[in-house]
Order: structure tokens, then sequence, then C-alpha cells
């Protein structure tokens, strides 16, 4: 039975290399990260949402070892085309949690950053301090629970360029003067206690 031992001793080994190399795998490995950098279009059938995936190899994990919670968004909006030059606003958004069919869910929003006519924007803004929808905190430690992340379309007036709102928080009879709307839509997550490397890394 003396022969089994190291050949037990080394399966061991290899299930232990498995399971750090799978923990591994779901946290962030840089303290900065792109959230999203992409040229989109969002028309009236997005219904004021464009909608995205958290972005694959940046971890499930948020907050540990790299806390992007309490660091950083910086956001870029290259504004490439849209029916008119009627300013408007943009936000980002993040829902998780989802149950049923939207029975219940959390959600937490940016604030909103002013869009004046075709050009380039850039914001920032500390996640932590965002907008929570009935003071239900989004887990920024389980990002595998985030059901999408999304940019939302308003109008000047701070109501909501969608028919998925009330009529009273919308704006959807001025659709035809912002959408279809297309730009390049970039974002990237900074770490606490880093410091962002700058656009001139993104952009060519």
């Amino acid at each position: 039975m003396y022969p089994l031992k190291p050949l037990f001793l080394l399966l061991v080994l290899l299930l232990t290399l498995a399971c750090n190399s799978n923990d591994d795998h779901n946290l962030s490995g840089s303290p900065e990260i792109v959230i999203i950098d992409s040229i989109i279009t969002t028309t009236a059938d997005d219904h004021g949402f464009f909608n995205f995936p958290p972005p694959a190899g940046t971890g499930s994990n948020w907050k540990s070892p790299y806390d992007f919670y309490n660091g950083s968004f910086h956001y870029r909006f290259e504004v490439i085309e849209y029916p008119s030059q009627v300013p408007f606003m943009l936000n980002l958004c993040i829902w998780s949690d989802i149950e049923g069919n939207w029975e219940r869910w959390k959600e937490t929003c940016c604030p909103l950053i002013p869009i004046d006519g075709k050009g380039v924007f850039t914001a920032e803004s500390i996640p932590s301090s965002w907008w929570i929808m009935d003071d239900k905190k989004v887990d920024f430690s389980r990002v595998d629970d985030f059901d999408h992340i999304g940019m939302v379309v308003w109008c000047e007036n701070k109501k909501n360029l969608s028919d998925w709102t009330p009529a009273s928080s919308s704006c959807w009879d001025q659709r035809d003067a912002i959408l279809p709307l297309t730009l390049r839509l970039t974002v990237v997550a900074i770490a606490k206690d880093h410091t962002f490397s700058g656009w001139e890394k993104y952009i060519d």
C-alpha cells in the first residue's frame, strides 16, 4: 500500500492547484479594467436603453482584491451621429438580482452626463456614491449576479427617453430628435487607491 501514497499526494496537489486556478479566474487581475469600448447605434427599438453584459475576463468580484466599488468609473461618449443637435443626457446603470418577470430587482445608476451635440464628452464618478433604488445596493462582489449593464438615454429635462417608463417621467415624444444615436462608448473602471492611466491609452 505504501507505493500508493506518493500517487495520492500528487492527486491532492493537482486538485489544490486546480482550485486555486479557478479562484484566480474569478478575481480581477488588474486595477484598471475596460467595461466597454465599442461603437454602438441605439434606436427606438431599444426603448431608451443600450444593454450589454459585464466584460469577460474581469473577474466575478469587483471589491476584492481590487475595490472598484469605492474606486472610479470613467466615461467617454464620442457622439458621432444623431438626427438633431438638441442637448440630451446619458448615464450608466447596473441591474442585478432580478426575480421573476422583473417583480423585484436591484438597480444603481451613475449621475446624468450632459451631451450637447456631436463631439466628445467625458466624466467620472464613484460607484459607491451612485443612486440606488429602494436603498438596496448592488453587490459589486457578486458580478455574476449582474443581469446587465446599460447606457440610458435622457432628455435635457431629465426625463427618461423611453416608452417603458410612466408618461409623467418619460420624454418618448422627443425620440425622433435623438434616435437613432451612434456613438463610441468607452467606460473604464479604476480600483480604489489607483490612478487612471488616461484616455490616450485607449483612443487612437
